[in-house]
């Protein structure tokens, strides 16, 4: 009687461990929606002032004997400034000039160069400008 008694004892105070149960499956939440800020731009009113401060020698190009044949079109500019607000860099990326576009577009080119800007500060020192050039004809 007594490797009864033992049995007993052995199957009640087993040191096992419960058998494992199959959790559900663990739901993760949704990860959150990254929203990068807007990047950095030279300020747009700025590039205006620039404009309204600025003569734009090329706009004489527009009329090419009169008004019986225009230069019309537009130019865009990518611009990089010094620290000082002076162009580093200009060129040249759009021209819809008709008649002479790469007259128009070189003459913009050497002209923006000595144009005057606010300093960019802690704005990204790039951006783009577009002249318009149009007939009052």
């Amino acid at each position: 009687m007594r490797s009864l008694a033992f049995l007993f004892v052995l199957a009640c105070s087993s040191d096992r461990p419960a058998p494992l149960q199959e959790a559900a499956p663990a739901s993760l939440p949704a990860p959150a929606p990254i929203i990068a800020p807007a990047p950095a731009r030279y300020p747009e009113a700025a590039i205006e002032e620039a404009q309204r401060s600025n003569r734009n020698a090329c706009l004489r190009l527009v009329y090419k004997r009169g008004c019986s044949e225009l230069r019309t079109g537009t130019i865009t500019a990518h611009v990089t400034l010094d620290p000082a607000g002076k162009p580093a860099r200009v060129e040249i990326t759009g021209n819809t000039v008709k008649r002479d576009p790469k007259l128009v577009a070189d003459c913009v080119e050497k002209d923006l160069a000595t144009w005057t800007f606010a300093p960019p500060g802690e704005a990204p020192p790039g951006f783009d400008m577009t002249l318009i050039f149009s007939d009052m004809c």
